[in-house]
């Protein structure tokens, strides 16, 4: 009998992830992992122990998900867990074989998925390419992570290891408890949040179409499609400047461009398709640290008017961003509940994703050690469309996809009209 630290209710998107899961669980979906390339010296059982006191020192990398025989789903903490680890030696490999071999390990890893109500739900696989060159995956489901949570993870998970094992260093002060989060969530009055959005949506009644979408699902492929490119620099900056010039943010900019090309392709002005909120609110103390999964997933409706001037309709697509921050605790069900949406029919089936840094620039400046480390996400989330940006020196974009909705050279030319 597992021992438990805490019990506490789900969040709305907690509730939507677990939904998705177990209706497709080997699917990959909210599967994240997180690739590190590390050419360094590591010394394995060091590296396990500061991810065991990490995963000590953290109540949701040890949670877990309940469903069955309560009377709403609930999320268990765990007072101690085994941490899965695997180590693994590919030194003999030669050439491309690492390559080949990390690939289908991903791909293996990411289909055996979690059983959400046995925890912890991550693992770590270290692998050891060369005596100074090491890899390691943490594989992790996203209901207990967002992306703001990785890089403090990341820092003191090595901070761990690289303390002297007989040293007794001073532990860094935990961040805010996510089940207070939760509570506050739970507190919320809704009220206002269901005018704003009966009157947001009112008038949109049918899904956007995915632009581009196949006539003739294919009867088998593998599901999961990614196509990624980056900017140059000189492009990247000069978005910035444009953006600083109007006021505005890159991420405005990038959601701008997704409308165009939703619009485009649909021949529609009035588009809606989801956008991810830190929702971090200003009541939470210490909120940029915070760990846990604090987004919440809405929509996003914008005019694409051909007749207004380029630099007014940013600023709109600006103002209906703004507009949802006093309801981004909204939970998408119960926004579109709200809406005219038939039931039965999804409220948009393509989300956006802006991230105003990129990982290892965000943990480089730490340490000669952090300028040769790197890091890779691989995800996939629910929708049959995903496009993922993240602010850095070279803005990064990748397209999540469907196969079985949109085929790989769709997929390219969509990323090129972005």
């Amino acid at each position: 009998m597992v021992e438990l630290d805490a019990i506490y209710p789900l969040t709305p998107l907690q509730h939507g992830m677990l939904y998705h899961s177990l209706a497709a669980p080997r699917l990959g979906v909210d599967i994240e992992q997180l690739v590190f390339d590390l050419p360094e010296l590591i010394d394995p059982s060091a590296f396990r122990a500061a991810w065991e006191k990490l995963v000590a020192r953290h109540a949701v990398l040890r949670t877990s998900f309940r469903w069955s025989g309560v009377t709403e789903p609930q999320q268990e903490v765990a007072r101690a867990i085994v941490l899965p680890w695997t180590q693994l030696d590919w030194t003999a490999a030669t050439g491309a074989e690492p390559e080949t071999r990390l690939a289908a390990l991903l791909a293996t890893d990411r289909t055996l998925g979690f059983e959400l109500n046995q925890g912890p739900l991550l693992r770590l696989t270290l692998i050891q390419l060369a005596s100074a060159h090491w890899k390691l995956i943490w594989t992790f489901h996203h209901a207990i992570l967002d992306g703001r949570s990785f890089a403090p993870l990341i820092q003191e998970v090595f901070a761990l290891y690289a303390a002297s094992p007989d040293a007794t260093p001073a532990a860094p002060e935990l961040p805010p408890s996510f089940r207070d989060h939760v509570a506050w969530l739970r507190g919320q009055d809704l009220a206002a949040s269901e005018i704003f959005w009966r009157q947001t949506l009112a008038g949109f009644g049918a899904p956007t179409p995915l632009p581009g979408e196949r006539k003739t699902p294919p009867a088998a492929e593998c599901r999961s499609g990614h196509y990624a490119r980056r900017l140059s620099a000189d492009t990247a900056a000069a978005l910035r400047r444009f953006a600083q010039t109007n006021a505005l943010g890159v991420g405005t900019l990038v959601q701008a461009a997704w409308a165009l090309t939703l619009s485009r392709h649909s021949g529609q002005r009035d588009v809606v398709f989801g956008v991810t909120r830190a929702g971090r609110p200003f009541a939470l103390p210490d909120r940029a640290t915070a760990i846990g999964l604090f987004i919440n997933t809405l929509p996003l409706r914008l005019d694409v008017d051909p007749d207004l001037p380029l630099a007014a309709w940013l600023a709109e697509v600006r103002a209906r961003w703004n507009a949802l921050r006093p309801h981004e605790h909204s939970p998408l069900a119960s926004v579109q509940s709200w809406s005219e949406i038939t039931a039965g029919q999804p409220l948009f089936e393509s989300l956006v994703v802006f991230e105003n840094h990129q990982l290892e620039e965000k943990l480089r400046g730490l340490g000669d050690a952090w300028e040769a480390r790197s890091f890779t996400l691989h995800e996939q989330t629910n929708f049959p469309l995903t496009l993922a940006v993240n602010d850095g020196t070279r803005l990064a974009l990748t397209l999540q996809f469907d196969r079985t909705r949109i085929d790989d050279a769709t997929a390219e030319r969509l990323a090129q009209h972005v």
